[in-house]
């Protein structure tokens, strides 16, 4: 999930480019690493089994900045708790 090479059309030549490579600068020194992520989803499959065992109508979902790849090294860990209806089972 790390970002290795700067997109093509980071600078378009407009009154941005400087504001846009600091921005990615920044993203670029603080991503996620590929450990934290792999320790965030051990942490998930863990809570994700515990709940399931005990409630089985619930689901945990991983959101936010971790799957979306924009993740920080020091950021949270979003997750969603889904509870399905006694109709859906």
């Amino acid at each position: 999930f790390q970002v290795k090479f700067t997109p093509d059309n980071l600078l378009n030549g407009s009154q941005y480019d400087t504001l846009s490579q600091e921005i990615w600068d920044k993203f670029m020194k603080s991503q996620q690493t590929e450990e934290t992520f792999r320790k965030k989803m051990n942490l998930w499959r863990y809570l994700y089994i515990t709940i399931k065992s005990i409630f089985p109508r619930y689901g945990l979902y991983v959101v936010g900045s971790t799957m979306s790849g924009f993740g920080l090294d020091s950021s949270d860990m979003d997750l969603c708790l889904y509870v399905r209806a006694l109709a859906d089972l």
